[in-house]
């Protein structure tokens, strides 16, 4: 029998009527109770089983995607029909005597490659599915088709770039747009018709991945500066021998224009740096390709996503003046300080959204979904301090001494806090992290009085107003936790120390504006 003050975990999916599923909001339930939005009072989907006063987790992720309590039987009986003749995207079933698509899936090869294809097949098996037949109608799709005890169910993955997946969105060809780059102004404003485009209710980010710097094995370049990396790509460096390496002409590899990951990298780096790609430039539609073509041309240059470097060599990258060069790790990558850190998302239309995409999003970002983000290679959502092989140091050389004297030999958590551009409000992926701090310490009987906020600024206004800003953001952190019953024994700030990005755009000042997590002895 659970104890008294067991709880239960789960999320709102009641979007666009209730506030609560529109942030995205955790909620804690007592076992026994009705588990049930305190409120809309609609059913809510399961993250996590009963979490005890000793920290014990229960995954429940069989119960979170199938939702069969939580959406109700009648929304599923809907499903087993699937979206009728509006269905597209390159997939022919119905003329394969197969019912139509239950869940379209396209955009980002980052995600469709592997990933989404793998998620996908995890939902399946959550809501019954034993075996999964899978079928590939053209390059980069694939059909999954699946049979339980009362339906026939159909997934359909389409990986041709992030901008395909937004158009499909549009055209309500996909249900749910995979996109390994935020959605922009101007394409937010083209689905301003499926409703804000921005909001927690239609962004979900589902893991973090870092575009990698790959170049041949056999080239020994220690660490590359981000301007070197623009000169490179766009021919101000013609042969390695200009950097120190071993001579020889530069050969550059590049993603095509569909792809999240060439505009990630157009804006982050060439754009910054005022360098455009080389005419000659390779292009191509998948990483994993493009990573084999680096490793085979002795000059070789290229950008992947971390988990498509294969055996190209990625190279250490420093991402301002006086800073450390830096791998694409799980610690760095999840805390965002490897300068070309990135989010994956999942976006849905915020008005009405499909019923199966609701569903798959819940299977996501529950622990077998966590799991499987993990298993392909990028960072998940979860929140701990990285594993033993990524952790080295979390400080710095450059650290001031009253930094290293707070943070002690404290663990720091792979997050950090950052606030939407241009505001004081926090971002998407700040917002689901304070529930997903506040998970941890309660799962891991961690007293919340051990932890430790840093709030830090951009270079921008005096020192000392600086660091009042920096130690407000801290506590504006502080005030939100508090709301989830976390009151943080340690609040501090050290103004602009330690940018973690170049402060002379505006996209790196706002990585800069941010607030880590510590846990102390």
């Amino acid at each position: 029998m659970a104890a008294a003050n067991d709880m239960r975990v789960g999320r709102c999916v009641n979007i666009g009527n209730c506030a609560s599923a529109d942030t995205r909001k955790t909620i804690q339930v007592p076992v026994g109770a009705d588990f049930v939005c305190p409120e809309c009072g609609k059913s809510l989907v399961t993250l996590q089983g009963p979490v005890g006063p000793a920290g014990r987790g229960v995954p429940a992720w069989a119960i979170a995607a199938g939702v069969v309590v939580a959406l109700g039987l009648a929304g599923l009986a809907v499903l087993s029909f699937g979206h009728g003749s509006g269905a597209g995207g390159g997939f022919p079933l119905g003329g394969l005597g197969k019912p139509e698509p239950n869940l379209r899936l396209g955009g980002s090869n980052t995600i469709g490659d592997k990933l989404g294809p793998a998620l996908a097949e995890g939902w399946l098996k959550s809501q019954g599915c034993a075996d999964i037949e899978k079928q590939s109608p053209a390059k980069d799709e694939l059909v999954l088709t699946c049979k339980t005890n009362i339906k026939t169910l159909v997934v359909t993955v389409a990986a041709h770039g992030t901008k395909t997946g937004f158009d499909g969105l549009k055209t309500k060809t996909y249900d749910v747009a995979m996109a390994s780059d935020q959605i922009d102004r101007v394409t937010a404003a083209d689905l301003s018709g499926l409703g804000d485009m921005n909001s927690p209710a239609a962004e979900h980010i589902i893991g973090l991945d870092g575009v990698a710097i790959v170049v041949n094995p056999a080239n020994r370049v220690a660490s590359l500066t981000l301007s070197q990396v623009a000169d490179l790509f766009g021919g101000r460096i013609s042969d390695w021998s200009q950097l120190g390496a071993t001579a020889g002409p530069v050969t550059v590899f590049a993603r095509d224009e569909n792809s999240g990951t060439w505009k990630f990298f157009k804006r982050q780096v060439l754009d910054t740096y005022g360098a455009k790609l080389r005419a000659d430039a390779q292009r191509f539609e998948k990483g994993s390709e493009l990573s084999d073509g680096v490793a085979a041309a002795t000059g070789g240059i290229g950008f992947v996503g971390a988990g498509s470097a294969q055996v190209a060599r990625p190279v250490p990258i420093v991402s301002q003046n006086g800073g450390e060069p830096l791998l694409a790790n799980s610690r760095t990558i999840g805390t965002e300080d490897y300068a070309l850190s990135r989010r994956l998302y999942l976006y849905v239309p915020q008005r009405e959204p499909a019923l199966a995409a609701m569903q798959f999003l819940a299977f996501v970002d529950s622990t077998a979904g966590k799991q499987i983000v993990t298993a392909n290679g990028f960072v998940s959502r979860d929140v701990a301090p990285p594993p033993a092989a990524d952790s080295g140091s979390s400080k710095p050389r450059n650290a001031p001494h009253e930094y290293l004297d707070a943070t002690g030999s404290g663990d720091r958590l792979n997050t950090n806090f950052f606030f939407a551009s241009g505001s004081s409000e926090l971002d998407n992926r700040a917002l689901g992290d304070l529930d997903l701090v506040a998970n941890y310490l309660s799962q891991h009987n961690i007293p919340p009085e051990r932890l430790l906020l840093i709030g830090f600024t951009d270079d921008r206004g005096g020192d000392q107003a600086n660091l009042r800003l920096s130690e407000s953001r801290a506590r504006a952190i502080a005030e939100a936790l508090r709301t989830r019953q976390v009151s943080p024994g340690g609040i501090t700030g050290f103004g602009k120390a330690l940018p973690i990005r170049d402060n002379s755009t505006e996209e790196g000042r706002s990585k800069n504006r941010r607030v880590e997590v510590w846990i102390r002895p």
